[in-house]
């Protein structure tokens, strides 16, 4: 048996209607999870609960520096987000690139070229 859910019916996305249109159809401040943007700690701390998630990111302005949920939902589960493509360092293998390999000089060497940027 169905449970009745109070609060607004929406049968379809929602949506502005036309390409064209530049009115936004939700405001960040208001959507649970996903990527919130606030002026400072205090702002991110001030989110509520019922707006937060578990990974949900959180930019704040004034220190320039973006944090995400990790383990919880708390202020104290905040963590500096750091994105993969910033976290790892390539490393790129060309044999071109490689010095000839000597097994009486080289053994069990490796030898990586490192490459700055993405």
């Amino acid at each position: 048996m169905a449970t009745t859910i109070q609060g607004t019916i929406v049968a379809a996305k929602v949506t502005t209607g036309d390409t064209r249109s530049t009115y936004p159809v939700a405001d960040q401040t208001e959507i649970k999870g996903g990527h919130h943007v606030v002026a400072d700690i205090t702002a991110r701390d001030a989110i509520p609960a019922e707006r937060r998630e578990d990974g949900m990111t959180c930019y704040v302005q004034i220190e320039d520096v973006c944090y995400q949920l990790k383990g919880g939902i708390t202020n104290n589960d905040w963590a500096n987000y750091i994105p993969v493509s910033e976290e790892v360092t390539r490393i790129i293998v060309s044999p071109d690139t490689l010095p000839a390999f000597n097994a009486t000089n080289h053994l069990g060497a490796l030898y990586f070229r490192y490459v700055t940027g993405a």
